[in-house]
C-alpha cells in the first residue's frame, strides 16, 4: 500500500521503490535446513501479551486435538516467557501438546520445526514471529491478522487461513497440509 501511494499519488519513480524494512540478511537456501532435516510444529510468543495468550490456548484446545486426528505422532512446542501456572496447565503430553516455556534460543527452535502456526485472531502490527521464521526457513501458517504489516494473502510465503482466528477445522486442515505438502514447503521456504 505505501508503495502504490508513493508511486501514483506522489509520483516517486517506481525503480526507486524498494522495501527493506528489517535489515537482517536473508540466509542462502543451501544454509537451511530442509524439509527432511525438520520435524514438528512450533509456535511462539510472550505469554503477557493477549493476543499471543488467545492464540495459544485456541492453538492447543481446538485446534490441535484436529490436527492429531489426522497426524497422531505430530507434537506441537509452545514456547513463550512469562507463563503463569495456568498456562503451563495447558501442556498436554497424551495430546503432543507441550507448553515448554521461555525459549533459549530462537534460531535454534526455529531451524529445527518444519512449521511455525500462529493462528492469531486478534493484535496489531508486525508480528516478529513471522518475520524470525521467514529468517530461519521456516514455514508459517497464520491468519490474515499474522500477515498485517507484512504481506498480501496473495504474496505472503506461507500459509494463509482466511478465516483461521474462527474455524478450527480450517485451520487445523491447513497445519496438516503444510506439514504434509512437501514440494509446497520447498517451494515457500
Amino acid at each position: 500500500d505505501e508503495r502504490t501511494l508513493l508511486v501514483d499519488t506522489f509520483g516517486v519513480p517506481a525503480h526507486k521503490v524498494f522495501a527493506a524494512p528489517f535489515g537482517f540478511p536473508a540466509p542462502e537456501l543451501s544454509e537451511l535446513p530442509g524439509y527432511d532435516r525438520r520435524q514438528n510444529v512450533m509456535f511462539i510468543g510472550n505469554w503477557r501479551h493477549r493476543p499471543n495468550r488467545d492464540c495459544a490456548r485456541w492453538l492447543i484446545k481446538d485446534v490441535w486435538p484436529l490436527v492429531r486426528q489426522q497426524v497422531p505422532d505430530l507434537e506441537l512446542s509452545v514456547y513463550g516467557a512469562n507463563q503463569t501456572p495456568e498456562d503451563a496447565a495447558l501442556d498436554d503430553e497424551a495430546n503432543g501438546a507441550f507448553v515448554r516455556g521461555f525459549c533459549r534460543s530462537v534460531p535454534s527452535a526455529m531451524r529445527k520445526h518444519r512449521l511455525l502456526v500462529a493462528p492469531l485472531r486478534y493484535g496489531a502490527g508486525v508480528k516478529g514471529k513471522l518475520l524470525e521464521s521467514m529468517q530461519h526457513g521456516l514455514v508459517t501458517v497464520t491468519t490474515p491478522v499474522g500477515i498485517e504489516g507484512i504481506a498480501s494473502a496473495e504474496t505472503f510465503p506461507g500459509y494463509v487461513v482466511a478465516d483461521g482466528g474462527e474455524n478450527a477445522s480450517g485451520f487445523a486442515d491447513a497445519v496438516v497440509r503444510a506439514y504434509q505438502d512437501e514440494n509446497t514447503w520447498s517451494s515457500l521456504q
